[in-house]
């Protein structure tokens, strides 16, 4: 039952943690395992496409997807296994392109040769 009183509230919702902890932790450990499932099995579908540079076709965990702009807002990997949505890896996956990882290092040797340094926005 809701209550008027925001902090009695609060005291209310710990209570209910503490006295159900275990069943919680759980439940939210079920709940991330089956999105990060659920995110591999999208992206290794994409990941299932020639190389834009070199053209073959390698397994999923050879393809990289490579950012073409400096404005990254994360890994595709580690969004991947942290739960993010569908939606959100897709509008990160549309700032790059797909390469094997041999090409990726390529790329990024080049990158680093111009001075051109892609940097993670800080947390």
């Amino acid at each position: 039952m809701p209550y008027k009183d925001k902090e009695m509230q609060r005291a209310s919702n710990r209570r209910h943690y503490q006295s159900n902890k275990a069943s919680i932790i759980a439940k939210v450990k079920l709940h991330k395992e089956s999105l990060t499932a659920r995110n591999y099995e999208y992206v290794n579908a994409l990941k299932d496409n020639p190389c834009t540079d070199c053209s073959k076709k390698f397994p999923a965990t050879i393809m990289h997807f490579d950012h073409l702009e400096d404005n990254k807002r994360g890994n595709i990997a580690d969004m991947t296994k942290s739960g993010y949505s569908i939606k959100t890896i897709q509008e990160e996956i549309d700032k790059c392109e797909l390469v094997c990882e041999t090409c990726h290092a390529y790329r990024t040797n080049n990158r680093l040769k111009q001075g051109i340094q892609y940097n993670l926005p800080q947390n």
